[in-house]
């Protein structure tokens, strides 16, 4: 119950459907980000990105934090088909950053 309330309090879509599914949980529509639980050192200091973005961060952060993580298929070489892996071949080579035939 604890998880279904904070994926709730981030996601309004989300809380909509499991609220329209019967699932009951108490939560708030705010915009406001939990700073105490997410730990956040500059809350002030948001940036707004598209899913692209933040899967293409996401990508980034594993394969920074993990020299043997790989990225490979159809076009990601070249930033793939919704440009969402731009710059990784450049900043990672091509050893770890590769087009592949899916």
């Amino acid at each position: 119950k604890m998880l279904v309330k904070n994926i709730l309090k981030r996601n309004k879509l989300l809380a909509v459907r499991l609220f329209a599914s019967g699932i009951p949980a108490d939560f708030d529509f705010s915009e406001q980000p939990n700073v105490e639980e997410l730990k956040l050192k500059h809350p002030d200091k948001k940036t707004k990105i598209n899913l692209c973005g933040s899967i293409r961060d996401a990508m980034d952060i594993a394969m920074g934090s993990d020299d043997s993580s790989l990225l490979f298929g159809e076009d990601v070489k070249f930033g793939g088909v919704f440009r969402c892996s731009v710059g990784l071949m450049e900043k990672y080579g091509n050893n770890r950053v590769f087009n592949t035939p899916l």
